[in-house]
């Protein structure tokens, strides 16, 4: 018998690289993928990443001791708010969000007493970073492989979820961390919504000029990596622009204050200047990729893979708080 039964909501490159994380030999988890595309599920299937699919979202949840979030940001509240009745008690919910604090709103509305919900931003093993497949064509087993994981618990979360939630970022070949939220939705705008919102600025002018046609004769894989973001879809963009409202606005305002002095260097002529600001943004970026590349952002001990007795004995000492119809 599996020692744990995991549920992955969205089997896309995320969710399906989650679960081929944790189907190796040496760990006894069922894991269960939902998704709404069929012919993802099936394919997840097909890899491994999953033990079995259902197609149907509650059946999928109604026996799992941890739920996996990893759906597009404009289908979290619906899918919590469906769910939240059907979880047995002592389930840990992890959501994959760009954003926390409205979905720690959303879950503290939905999820029942004795769900414990713990927010997760999964960093990306920089060897994966420039693959863009996505689906579970793209899907790696070592998509997580040294790369920081931010754990962002709910008030009322018990100790022993959170520490459910640390050993599922070890297991995953992730360092587990700590984060304010706060904190987080204001960094995670900048880098992981801002490209999106950037990419349809520029690239809606492009396909929308009366050249395109031949232009895109020429493209490059430079616009395919640039416009790369919008595959993250217009309403969870939109959805989590509007809801980071603040944050959009300020990083908006500091890209068009750069655009502007860009356009002025252009129209002077001011060929000096423009090199020495793209020059300044290229060495930040080398250094970024580099220290990325080593994992070189703090000095921090790598956490044990947990044993069988660390990861979910724990975890069930209080998921005993199941109803009594559960326990037979």
């Amino acid at each position: 018998m599996a020692e744990a039964a995991i549920t992955i909501i969205g089997l896309g490159k995320l969710g399906s690289s989650i679960g081929l994380a944790l189907k190796t030999p040496e760990l006894d988890f069922e894991v269960i993928g939902h998704d709404k595309d069929g012919e993802v599920s099936k394919r997840a299937r097909t890899m491994g990443a999953v033990d079995r699919t259902s197609w149907n979202l509650l059946a999928a949840c109604e026996q799992a001791d941890i739920v996996v979030l990893a759906i597009p940001f404009d289908q979290v509240r619906e899918t919590l708010k469906a769910i939240g009745p059907e979880l047995r008690p002592g389930c840990v919910v992890l959501d994959t969000s760009p954003l926390k604090q409205p979905v720690m709103a959303w879950a503290a509305e939905y999820l029942g007493e004795g769900i414990h919900f713990v927010g997760i931003s999964l960093g990306i093993n920089p060897e994966a970073a420039l693959d863009i497949a996505s689906g579970p064509a793209g899907a790696r087993v070592d998509l997580f492989a040294d790369s920081p994981c931010c754990l962002m618990p709910a008030p009322n979360c018990l100790p022993e979820a959170v520490k459910t939630a640390q050993d599922f970022a070890t297991l995953l070949g992730a360092t587990p961390h700590f984060v304010d939220p706060v904190e987080y939705d204001g960094l995670s705008t900048a880098v992981n919504l801002m490209p999106g919102l950037l990419s349809a600025a520029l690239f809606g002018p492009i396909t929308r000029s009366p050249g395109w046609r031949e232009m895109r004769r020429l493209s490059s894989n430079d616009l395919v990596r640039f416009s790369e973001p919008l595959t993250a879809g217009g309403a969870a963009m939109a959805r989590a622009a509007i809801l980071s409202r603040g944050n959009v606005l300020l990083w908006l305002d500091a890209a068009i204050a750069e655009l502007e002095t860009i356009r002025e260097q252009v129209n002077q002529e001011q060929e000096d200047a423009l090199s020495d600001q793209i020059g300044e943004s290229f060495d930040a970026r080398e250094e970024w990729l580099v220290d990325w590349g080593l994992n070189r952002w703090e000095k921090r001990s790598r956490p044990k893979i947990p044993t069988g007795g660390g990861l979910f004995g724990q975890m069930f000492g209080f998921r005993s708080r199941r109803r009594p119809s559960d326990e037979k």
